[in-house]
């Protein structure tokens, strides 16, 4: 993993098209996994009023489904362990095929690749499953 740390902060530091320098260190896009503990504990606290999940949340339960691991380019490389086009849901909320630096406002993919974590999908099929019958997909 460290061998492909270096080269990201190197790059992150010298790539002439990132113009926000070392600030894409803490400029992340929205992940998968604090979207779904967040609508996770919505729905829950909610639960006591008697709502269901609002459009808002049904929306990103909906977004959850464009980044998966499915005829994917690129690979993390420290998520080997899934194989290849497992379905999984992707940890962040953005599209790794842009190049890296190009829209920083949405966030910079950490190492400029996606990857799958096992936590991540946890969390979002929890979300899922509170959210059965109020979500087409």
């Amino acid at each position: 993993m460290v061998s492909s740390v270096k080269p990201w902060i190197k790059r992150c530091l010298r790539d002439e098209t990132n113009f926000t320098g070392g600030a894409a260190f803490f400029n992340v896009p929205n992940d998968a996994d604090d979207s779904s503990v967040a609508i996770s504990t919505r729905y829950l606290h909610s639960l006591r009023n008697g709502r269901k999940l609002s459009s808002d949340d049904l929306e990103v339960l909906r977004l959850f489904c464009l980044y998966r691991d499915l005829n994917r380019v690129m690979e993390d490389g420290r998520d080997s362990y899934k194989g290849k086009d497992s379905g999984a849901f992707l940890t962040w909320l953005k599209d790794e095929n842009q190049p890296t630096f190009t829209t920083p406002n949405t966030g910079v993919i950490p190492l400029g690749v996606n990857n799958v974590d096992a936590v991540v999908n946890a969390n979002v099929l929890f979300s899922f499953i509170l959210g059965v019958g109020s979500v087409a997909v």
